[in-house]
């Protein structure tokens, strides 16, 4: 996971990021965790697959979403936008549904990240459909014109990570840079 702070210039700071559940050791891969969600809930994971997800989404929405985060100047702030990976096969029904019935629902936002291809035009350059919201390469359809029963989005994922490379490339300082927490740049490999 990750949070985020941003300014309308697109300046921001990574506030926080981890595992979840938590680790031990900075370095693994995905195949030899040291905790994984069928070890951190045992009792769901004998249950099924969803019930297992749906607690660890539970748990890990509740340590972001459920906390303020201090500004230097004093100043508590509350995460208000957090987009889940709904691109997780079979679960994605367990991810939507989680989204739509979570405590913080006014805050949870389903999201499918793409790719648009070379030749194809960006997805913000495609006509707007009637309630249908726009951004830069992102896209939340109407939902008159779907089965789901609560907003998502889709965002061209090939775009947003040049740009957020652009940010971390950018600069410490300058407008539009993204910056990491502490001085150390061997913390964040």
């Amino acid at each position: 996971y990750g949070v985020a702070a941003w300014t309308d210039d697109f300046t921001g700071w990574v506030i926080d990021y981890g595992y979840w559940p938590g680790q031990k050791s900075r370095y693994f891969e995905k195949s030899s965790a040291p905790m994984t969600l069928r070890d951190k809930y045992p009792d769901q994971a004998a249950e099924s697959e969803s019930a297992m997800l749906h607690v660890g989404l539970a748990d890990l929405c509740k340590s972001i979403l459920g906390r303020k985060y201090l500004r230097e100047d004093g100043t508590e702030q509350a995460v208000d936008t957090c987009m889940v990976d709904a691109n997780y096969g079979p679960e994605q029904p367990t991810i939507y549904e989680f989204c739509k019935l979570s405590p913080y629902c006014d805050k949870l936002l389903p999201s499918h990240g793409m790719a648009t291809g070379i030749n194809k035009p960006p997805m913000h350059a495609k006509r707007q459909q009637r309630g249908e919201i726009v951004g830069w390469n992102w896209r939340m359809p109407s939902l008159a014109k779907t089965t789901k029963t609560i907003r998502y989005i889709n965002f061209d994922a090939n775009e947003w990570k040049v740009f957020m490379f652009k940010r971390l490339a950018a600069s410490r300082g300058a407008v539009g840079c993204l910056e990491l927490p502490g001085k150390r740049p061997e913390d964040h490999v």
